[in-house]
């Protein structure tokens, strides 16, 4: 693909997706089981939603966060999954923080219009949390929940084991977005799947833990471990990661720590400006690889790196890269996976193009 296509394709998206944040509500949740709409510092009990096994359903027709405001899932230490579906026809919008007390519980985050996170957004879960614009998730039992299907037959108490997309999805955005474990040492995972994924002034860091980024482009279902996906025959979309001007310190994606978490990128089309992704090893631990596939192009520029380098006494992860094309500009773009320290271990470099 030229990169007239790629630019082309990049700014469909970013317009599809502003028109579809145009639809966006005020900042509020509307709980569908009442047609109860709250504000302010929302809290969202267990008795509000459908507990089946270890999971727990809730089923939103509006689910808005505003500036300064807070979302907060509570209920029993039992629950493992919290599913949080917006079955209504407006995009969400997170500029407040999104939470759960509920202890070693991932929280899903579905909404097939659309997803974007504003420059006050913050999370706070002591679990994973997987952000999808998908409009069904499957269960390791094979039964399908759809997000329009209010009755919920299809919510069953096996584990989520996948996305369903019945076509091209809505976009996930984070613009102007902190997000760091190292204040809250709570978040372990975190997942993008979704339509185009666009982060612009952004900085997501879970220290240690797993970062995983999809970008969905078909009628498809889409694996929750990244580990058993067939991409050679998926779908995919486009990741873009971009900043106007360089800030010290700041890293876009990073799972960086003791012992680095893994991180993931799988799309047709991702592009780097400025931004960087790290997945470094700063102790004595052994790091996890950055896997990135982008099926037709890879572009690195105006100083845009891909690292896993060992700054401390462990092994620092593999950097894996496949595409058919992979372009870098400027004097300090860079893939590397270094030593960095006098006893630490590189880890390897794949690429294949």
């Amino acid at each position: 693909m030229s990169s007239n296509s790629m630019i082309k394709k990049v700014l469909g998206g970013l317009v599809s997706l502003y028109v579809s944040q145009m639809s966006i509500t005020q900042a509020e949740i509307t709980i569908e089981s009442t047609g109860e709409t709250i504000s302010g510092d929302m809290t969202i009990s267990q008795d509000l939603g459908l507990t089946r096994g270890n999971n727990l359903l809730h089923t939103f027709l509006t689910f808005n966060i505003d500036a300064g405001e807070s979302a907060t899932f509570t209920g029993s230490n039992d629950i493992s999954n919290i599913i949080a579906r917006v079955s209504g026809d407006s995009a969400s919008q997170i500029d407040g923080l999104l939470r759960s007390t509920i202890t070693d519980a991932n929280l899903f985050l579905i909404n097939p219009n659309g997803i974007a996170f504003g420059a006050g957004a913050s999370i706070d879960v002591n679990g994973s949390v997987h952000i999808s614009t998908a409009d069904s998730i499957v269960f390791a039992d094979d039964s399908r929940l759809l997000v329009s299907d209010t009755g919920a037959s299809g919510f069953t108490a096996a584990a989520p084991a996948a996305f369903g997309f019945g076509d091209a999805a809505a976009g996930i955005s984070f613009d102007g977005v902190t997000i760091s474990t190292l204040e809250t040492d709570r978040l372990s995972a975190l997942s993008l799947v979704g339509g185009d994924i666009n982060l612009t002034e952004s900085s997501i860091t879970v220290a240690g833990g797993d970062i995983d980024v999809f970008a969905n482009g078909g009628a498809q279902d889409i694996a929750l471990a990244a580990g058993d996906r067939d991409l050679a025959i998926a779908e995919l979309g486009v990741i873009t990661i971009s900043n106007e001007v360089f800030t010290p310190g700041k890293i876009d994606l990073n799972t960086s720590g003791e012992a680095a978490g893994r991180l993931s990128l799988s799309a047709a089309e991702i592009g780097l400006t400025r931004a960087f992704v790290f997945s470094d090893t700063e102790g004595n631990g052994t790091g996890g690889a950055i896997d990135v596939w982008a099926t037709d192009a890879l572009v690195l520029s105006e100083g845009a790196r891909i690292t896993t380098d060992a700054t401390g006494g462990g092994a620092g992860g593999d950097l894996s890269i496949q595409s058919a094309s992979v372009s870098l500009s400027g004097t300090t773009t860079a893939l590397a996976a270094s030593m960095l320290s006098a006893g630490g271990d590189a880890g390897n470099i794949n690429v294949v193009a």
